[in-house]
């Protein structure tokens, strides 16, 4: 299935010439169609592949870091602007999920994923430790909002 079908770069040719505009793949980009569920990008280093994967993950709701649309933190904002200008015309179809993978970040997803984790077992232990009275409450209300 084929949930995105295009990518158009909405930035006008002439305000191509500062990065990442001025990647020759980005600047040369006013549409790009994707013609099959699996689709390579495939070029040299510093040709731009990145930039435009991450740039088409933002639009779809990733976090630029990658992970889930779920997955919602920050370590450093490294993202380019590309994803300002990009547009994204999607198909009937709709996925309910997804993952972008980056291996850049990959380390940050999995120690989000841990604190995630952890916490929950956490909240689920004391949770049981405070068997009744105020104490509950306030360490409910604390768990699910600190």
């Amino acid at each position: 299935m084929i949930y995105i079908e295009k990518v158009i770069n909405d930035r006008p040719s002439g305000e191509r010439s500062e990065y990442p505009y001025n990647i020759p793949a980005i600047r040369n980009l006013y549409e790009f169609r994707f013609r099959k569920s699996v689709t390579f990008v495939t070029g040299e280093n510093g040709a731009g592949k990145s930039t435009l994967i991450e740039a088409i993950a933002i639009n779809a709701g990733f976090n630029p870091e990658g992970g889930s649309i779920h997955m919602n933190y920050s370590t450093y904002d490294t993202h380019s602007s590309l994803y300002n200008d990009i547009r994204l015309v999607r198909s009937a179809r709709r996925n309910r999920d997804g993952y972008f993978l980056r291996a850049e970040s990959f380390y940050n997803i999995a120690s989000e994923t841990d604190r995630i984790s952890n916490r929950y077992q956490l909240e689920k232990t004391m949770a049981g430790a405070c068997t009744s009275g105020p104490t509950e409450k306030v360490f409910w209300h604390w768990s699910r909002t600190g």
